[in-house]
């Protein structure tokens, strides 16, 4: 039993499912071209530190620290400071955008007097580690080549390689990757 009068549709009335129309259409690049913006070119433009180099922190505190973990090896001391960055700070993707303010942090000094583990983006993490690493002594500027990338989740991330004699170790505390490359 029918309810309802039949109508007959023309050949080329059938509208399209919503999913297909014009306005979808421009809404996939206009949320692809914001995730871009939001995920690479604020990062690189507005984040303190992550293109620019930062200036090296040199106190009293920041001197005991790494002379507590100098080793008469750099590679041990390379080492030895890693592990510290590890297990005093963590990197986790879903924090990236929850703790916005992290990015701007630059103050080693009062990065080193927090007490419980703390999350941190890459680029500070490697602010730490590499102002630790030049704290020691042991290392220059020279011995650093910031690397920066794009993660397999489409997220831009910041490591450094650190050359060591005739030795090349890419050293990434957000990761937790400390290894020589040949």
């Amino acid at each position: 039993m029918l309810v309802g009068p039949i109508t007959r549709r023309s050949r080329g009335s059938n509208p399209a499912p919503a999913i297909f129309n014009m306005k979808s259409i421009y809404l996939v690049p206009i949320i692809i071209l914001i995730y871009f913006f939001l995920v690479f070119i604020i990062p690189l433009l507005f984040f303190p530190y992550f293109l620019r180099e930062a200036k090296i922190q040199q106190t009293k505190k920041i001197k005991t620290i790494a002379n507590k973990l100098k080793s008469r090896n750099k590679e041990k001391t390379l080492e030895n400071i890693f592990n510290y960055v590890k297990s005093k700070y963590y990197g986790k993707v879903v924090k990236l955008f929850l703790f916005l303010d992290r990015h701007f942090y630059f103050n080693v000094k009062k990065l080193l007097s927090l007490k419980n583990r703390t999350y941190l983006p890459c680029h500070v993490q490697n602010l730490i580690l590499k102002i630790l690493l030049i704290n020691t002594g042991q290392f220059k500027e020279e011995n650093f080549v910031k690397k920066i990338i794009i993660t397999p989740i489409l997220t831009i991330h910041q490591y450094y390689l650190i050359k060591i004699n005739n030795k090349t170790f890419k050293a990434d505390p957000y990761f937790k990757i400390l290894r020589e490359i040949k």
